[in-house]
């Protein structure tokens, strides 16, 4: 009886790609291989997906048949990975996504899993997108009715449009510095600047 084949999807396009890696490494070594065979699939930084043991010793790459990368199209089959030039497709059993950011923790690669049918784990597509996207989140807490730290927001074509009316209304909702500044939809640590005056503001 084969083992259950875990596919840990690690990379991406985002600016955490790095940090990605970092992660898969973890999650790899804390999986029992007597006991699941791993297959370790990174999106790379040009979003073309592949077989790749970078993360694994040489002689583990060898044993599971890594000795390359093997490019993949997503969707192919349900449940599986498929080469691009027609080879036997990798059936999964279950995916783990490790991409940190956008295209992997905000609902995107979730629901390109569900529509090949592969079960993953972690949140699905919509918890993942509100998740991901701070303004919709804390719409949805007021909504419910938790409080959430006072806010402001805007588009980049809001700001592109008109910037001092977007300076007037952030500093009228919120009058008091310092404030913090961050995107709405990166990880949590990504581009977060603090103000303490109007000019550290609009910079």
């Amino acid at each position: 009886m084969r083992k259950p084949r875990i596919a840990i999807i690690y990379g991406g396009q985002s600016g955490e790609h790095e940090v990605s890696l970092l992660s898969a490494r973890s999650v790899m070594a804390a999986l029992d291989r007597s006991k699941y065979d791993l297959l370790p699939v990174k999106i790379g930084k040009d979003g073309r997906w592949a077989v790749s043991g970078e993360l694994l010793p040489a002689a583990e790459r060898r044993a599971l048949g890594i000795g390359g990368r093997r490019t993949l199209a997503p969707g192919a089959a349900k449940g599986a990975l498929s080469t691009e030039d027609g080879r036997p497709a990798e059936t999964i059993d279950l995916a783990i996504p490790v991409i940190h950011g956008t295209g992997g923790e905000d609902g995107c690669l979730q629901g390109l899993l569900e529509l090949a049918g592969i079960p993953y784990a972690g949140s699905g597509v919509l918890g993942s997108a509100v998740g991901m996207d701070k303004i919709a989140q804390k719409m949805i807490f007021e909504r419910e009715g938790f409080k959430v730290s006072p806010y402001a927001h805007f588009s980049a074509a809001q700001w592109a449009l008109d910037r001092d009316g977007v300076l007037a209304r952030v500093t009228r909702d919120l009058p008091d510095f310092p404030l913090f500044i961050k995107p709405a939809n990166s990880g949590s640590s990504v581009g977060i600047s603090k103000a303490h005056d109007h000019a550290e503001l609009e910079a």
